[in-house]
């Protein structure tokens, strides 16, 4: 039987976890609202290159505090915590693909019009699926 207090540190933690999560979907926002409004590719590449260490940054502590949360649960398996851990690894794997696309597709003008659809559809399917997250975890 837990105590008191340990239910108390666990909510904490909780709040926390989604507390850091929050800011995720306002920088997949940001960056197709870049994509959106930047006709220049340098531009586009520059603001989006920033945005890259604070998603990976803002992943990392999510991964982390929710890993922290799993073990005070004692690793016990639901499916919203299989659902956050494929979310989370859908996340960091689609921002990993598209760097690699980058070094590829930046030699050629039709190469990064494929890259900027690319993006688009990365950046849309990432915020529908953490707006998705977060929204599922609040109700």
């Amino acid at each position: 039987m837990e105590s008191i207090a340990t239910k108390n540190i666990l909510e904490t933690m909780i709040f926390y976890h989604y507390f850091l999560t929050l800011p995720l979907p306002l920088i997949y926002l940001i960056n197709l609202l870049t994509l959106q409004m930047q006709k220049n590719y340098a531009t586009i590449n520059k603001r989006i290159w920033y945005s890259m260490p604070l998603i990976f940054l803002l992943l990392s502590i999510s991964f982390f505090g929710g890993l922290c949360v799993w073990a005070m649960e004692h690793f016990y398996f639901k499916f919203s915590i299989i659902l956050m851990l494929l979310v989370f690894c859908i996340l960091t794997g689609s921002e990993i693909y598209r760097i690699k696309r980058l070094k590829e597709d930046r030699i050629s003008e039709t190469s990064m019009k494929k890259y900027i659809s690319l993006c688009k559809k990365l950046y849309s399917v990432n915020f529908i699926l953490i707006i998705g997250l977060i929204l599922g975890a609040l109700l």
